[in-house]
């Protein structure tokens, strides 16, 4: 009889077992993704960067364009006339 639970118990030991090697598989399978989504969102971040980097670079040649535009039609009038 006792060899019977000692049987028993080493089964639900083997389950138990199992279940747990099973669970840090899909464990490890979740961290693998998501330091795939941290890699696409720093990717992203940078890419954010250096756009918000280009407009402001556009944005600052549109203002010297627009202060440099009343000099431009008043130096084109004096060719005109």
């Amino acid at each position: 009889m006792a060899d019977d639970v000692l049987s028993v118990k080493l089964e639900v030991l083997h389950s138990d077992v199992v279940e747990v090697k099973t669970a840090l598989n899909e464990l490890s399978k979740a961290i693998t993704k998501l330091a795939l989504v941290e890699q696409q969102q720093n990717q992203t971040a940078q890419a954010l960067e250096r756009a918000f980097k280009a407009i402001s670079k556009l944005d600052d040649r549109v203002f010297a364009l627009e202060q440099s535009a009343p000099k431009t039609r008043e130096t084109s009038a004096c060719f005109v006339s």
